[in-house]
Formats: structure tokens, sequence, C-alpha cells
């Protein structure tokens, strides 16, 4: 089965080729904003004999594949994504493709119930339970949304103190370059891959910023293992790269959080996870 899975993100939108579980023709490009629909059908007719296209979108997609919820596209509110070409299109959300996809690869571990949490522009999840994706009535995992501080920050959702909103790069990354500048160092820009190498120089004011991420996402993911119970929770998206950096002050309060509830549950980096989200958009059409 020759499978073309897009992983469209806030910021970027990934498409591979998955043939029997194995990822070919991995390309990148930025997501489109105003032209989304007509570059993703441009793309999928450039593959020939495909049996069918997985969209893992940043939102919340209704049966129908019509976009009900996506605050980094807000253009695609209303719009179905089904209407790219005549095959087979399945529509779910991304962080439910990465969050399958690392089931793919640790079923063969054991592993049954699994939570992703995917930490990127925004904040994602999708929650596995006995091997499938859990979607409720709609909209499941939406974990970003979570609110973890009712005196919090305001949210693209319209809400206030969401874990998006402490935890996405969007929001992540300003208060970073607030702090470093009460602490009289100048930044122009900033993004996950620089926050990380002034960490790895030893430049203090990245350190404490990583520290802080890790103590407000072990909110999150306390939360999160309180109610599921999962055999893991693996972190996917841009920010997990860091996970070196603020793995200690997570695990630090988790224990605090949790205690003997956190034995035995995996709390990692996301194994492969540039391949998981293809791999999770070809399981879809294999359920």
């Amino acid at each position: 089965m020759r499978i073309l899975v897009f992983d469209v993100g806030g910021t970027y939108t990934k498409y591979a080729l998955v043939e029997d579980y194995e990822v070919r023709d991995r390309h990148r490009i930025r997501t489109p904003r105003e032209n989304f629909m007509e570059e993703l059908t441009s793309i999928s007719k450039g593959f020939r004999g495909l049996d069918g296209i997985a969209v893992g979108f940043p939102g919340i997609v209704s049966e129908d594949g019509s976009v009900l919820f996506a605050p980094h596209l807000p253009s695609m509110v209303g719009r179905s994504i089904r209407r790219i070409v005549d095959i087979p299109v399945i529509i779910d959300n991304d962080a439910n493709l990465f969050a399958l996809g690392q089931y793919v690869l640790m079923r063969g571990d054991g592993v049954r119930n699994l939570v992703g949490i995917t930490l990127g522009t925004g904040v994602g999840g999708g929650i596995v339970i006995d091997g499938r994706l859990y979607r409720g009535r709609g909209g499941a995992g939406e974990v970003g949304h979570i609110i973890i501080d009712v005196d919090g920050p305001r949210c693209d959702c319209g809400n206030y103190g969401c874990a998006e909103a402490f935890l996405g790069g969007a929001y992540f990354f300003h208060r970073c370059m607030t702090w470093f500048e009460r602490k009289g160092i100048r930044v122009e820009e900033l993004d996950g891959e620089k926050l990380r190498e002034m960490a790895d120089r030893g430049i203090e004011p990245a350190g404490e910023c990583w520290e802080w991420y890790g103590r407000r996402l072990a909110v999150l993911v306390a939360s999160l293992i309180n109610i599921f119970a999962p055999d893991a929770v693996m972190l996917g998206g841009g920010l997990s790269g860091a996970f070196d950096h603020f793995s200690a002050s997570m695990f630090g309060e988790l224990e605090r959080y949790l205690g003997e509830r956190l034995r035995g549950v995996r709390v990692e980096e996301g194994i492969e996870k540039e391949i998981s989200p293809f791999l999770g958009g070809f399981e879809l059409f294999m359920v």
C-alpha cells in the first residue's frame, strides 16, 4: 500500500511517501497560510499510484474532514481537507499521528497505552488506548488547551493559562527574550536551536529558561499520568530536542507530584520523531 502523508505544523509542513511502513521521499516546506489547499493538491498530484492520503492537521477536524478549530491556520476553519484528489483521504490531528506513530514503533515492547505530546509552535497531544487512538466524541487529546494556571497568559484559543500559552514556542521564546533583557543580554531572535546552543555554552539565563520549561511541562505531564496511567508519555516536536536541558527539572517536579504513580511510566523524548507522524498516518489506513 502506498500512502502519502502530510504532517502539517504551525510553521512547517512535512510530507513523505510510506509503503508498507517504509518511509520514503521526505520533504519539508513552509506551511502555506493563504493557499494551503492549493499547495497540498499540487503536491499530491505529483505522486502516482497512491492508495490514499493521510493529513495530520494542527487543530480539531470533524469526521467529514472539515476544520473546526485551527489557531495557527484560521483561514482553514470551515473548509474541508478531503477535497484534495479523487482517492481516499483521512484527516486527523497532527499530534494524533505522532502518538500513533510512537505506538507503532513501541508496540513490540509491550506498550499498549500511550500519551504523545508535541512541543512546537503550539502544543498538541494524542492518546492511544489498547492500541487505538482515543477520540472521545471528537477532538480528544487537545492537551495544549488544558488550563494549568487560571491566572496565566492569554492563549491564541482565547482562554487564559493554557499549557500552550506556556510551552508553545510562540510564547516560550518571547518569555525567554524578556528574561534575557532583565539580565542585560540582548537577543535579536530566538528559537529552540539557538536557546539550546546558549545553554550548552553555559549562558545561565538560557539554562534557567529550560529549567522553567521543565517545571511547567511537569504540570501537564503529571495531570495526564493521573488521568490515563499510560505505559509511556512520549515527547515530540522541535522543542523536545532540548530534553537533556529540561528533563532534570521536569522529573524533579514529577517525583514531587506523583511519587509512586510515576514508577513504571516511561517519560521520554520520542523515538524516531522525524518519521513517527508518517508511520501514524500510514497506520490510520491499517486499522
